[in-house]
């Protein structure tokens, strides 16, 4: 296969658009209520643990 036809190939593959697989609901609402009970419980060292290594909070100043 030349040169342009598998670099068109691989450049074809990387556009298309990527599939998202969700886990079941069960998983996901056990995340959710594990952030949950973290942030209830004023436990900010608990909620840490809930995001990646680098992950940037955007808090809010709203008094609401």
């Amino acid at each position: 296969m030349p040169r342009f036809a598998r670099l068109f190939l691989v450049a074809l593959v990387l556009m298309s658009p990527a599939l998202a697989v969700a886990g079941p609901a069960e998983e996901a609402n056990a995340v959710l209520a594990r952030w949950s009970a973290a942030y209830t419980s004023n436990d900010p060292e608990a909620v840490v643990k809930n995001y990646w290594l680098d992950t940037i909070l955007l808090g809010t100043v709203s008094a609401l």
